[in-house]
């Protein structure tokens, strides 16, 4: 009975040693599950911010090619002197597209501030990193003004702002990282700012002047100062943002504005022949339109550039003799430009049924 009774102690019972090392392993167990989910929750996070950055890139190209210019930040939250009880409201701060601060605002730059999400058609938690903060967003404004209204997109063209050392950004997008320092929160508030003294790459990375460069901005995998430091930066440059619209032929290239500018020099040019032709001989004078409006709506008055042609003309072509003179001449901004001398005018009349104007002669 003695015998029996032991035997069922030896395979139900637990000594206090072996209860000690299953509670040891259930610990062991517990630590490494909360371990993986921490670690999973912060790739998420991460993953969450670059897919929206993504997100926000091919939104500003699309923002772009509609409205041939980029939106200002929203500002209406900012900086105020007492802090608002509404959070942004998502709409671009700008009057006939030059970036405006706010009237109670206390900031000094009105190209800095969070993206506009309602401006772009996006929701507000796209515009949100993986930790529940807003994205920080800077604009170019010079020396090409990117929120500027009605204004042509060049190859060529460029920005103002610095990321990691490198020069020519037009949009700069800033996610502040795991610890939030200087970000805009949901409730239209600003996280703590991080020290000049003791995080001088995250410094730089909230725009403010007195200490930091405005416009330069430093990515967290290129930093060599702070340990700490966890800001994610991305920049748009030209490649980045008029590249795509010139493959869709929404923006024409350098070399294709050339030869835009090479046709529309030549119809002036034979503009101005024909009404040689028909005004010289009919009126018996030598007068020249006095603009090239003049001409018709029909006639080219600004170069591909946006630049209105520069012409000039001889007022008194019946008082030179010299062939060579410069009857007329039409330049481009780049340059480029047509003109004809006296004697190319005579010749022009040769070979035409109408006789050689006394005013030419």
């Amino acid at each position: 009975m003695t015998n029996r009774h032991h035997h069922k102690k030896s395979i139900f019972g637990f000594t206090l040693v072996e209860i000690a090392m299953v509670v040891m392993l259930i610990g062991i167990i517990a630590s490494l599950g909360i371990s993986s989910l921490t670690l999973k929750i912060k790739q998420t996070s991460y993953k969450v911010t670059e897919m929206r950055m993504e997100a926000i890139k091919e939104t500003m190209i699309a923002y772009l090619r509609r409205n041939k210019r980029l939106p200002c930040p929203n500002l209406n939250n900012i900086a105020v002197p007492v802090i608002r009880s509404v959070t942004f409201d998502g709409l671009e701060d700008s009057v006939s597209g030059v970036c405006t601060l706010p009237t109670d605002s206390t900031l000094t730059s009105s190209d800095f501030g969070v993206l506009p999400y309602s401006t772009l058609g996006l929701a507000r938690e796209q515009v949100m990193d993986g930790w529940g903060n807003f994205f920080s967003y800077k604009i170019s404004t010079a020396p090409i003004n990117w929120t500027g209204e009605d204004r042509t997109i060049f190859e060529s063209d460029t920005g103002a702002l610095i990321l990691n050392s490198n020069s020519g950004y037009i949009v700069i997008v800033v996610s502040h990282g795991p610890n939030g320092d200087g970000a805009y929160t949901t409730k239209g508030t600003r996280n703590k700012l991080p020290s000049y003294v003791d995080a001088p790459d995250e410094y730089e990375n909230i725009e403010d002047s007195s200490f930091g460069t405005d416009g330069n901005f430093i990515d967290s995998n290129l930093s060599t100062i702070s340990p700490e430091f966890d800001d994610i930066v991305i920049g748009l440059n030209m490649d980045d943002l008029v590249a795509p619209l010139i493959k869709d032929g929404t923006v024409n290239t350098d070399g294709e504005l050339v030869n835009n500018n090479k046709q529309q020099l030549k119809s002036i040019y034979n503009t101005l022949t024909g009404y040689m032709l028909l005004n010289f001989p009919s009126t018996g004078n030598c007068n020249f339109p006095n603009n090239i409006s003049d001409l018709g709506t029909s006639v080219p008055q600004n170069d591909p550039w946006g630049t209105p042609y520069n012409y000039t003309k001889f007022t008194n072509i019946d008082n030179t003799t010299d062939a060579s003179e410069t009857i007329f001449n039409i330049t481009s901004t780049n340059g480029y430009n047509v003109s004809m001398t006296k004697g190319e005018g005579v010749a022009l009349f040769l070979g035409t049924p109408f006789a050689i104007p006394e005013c030419m002669q």
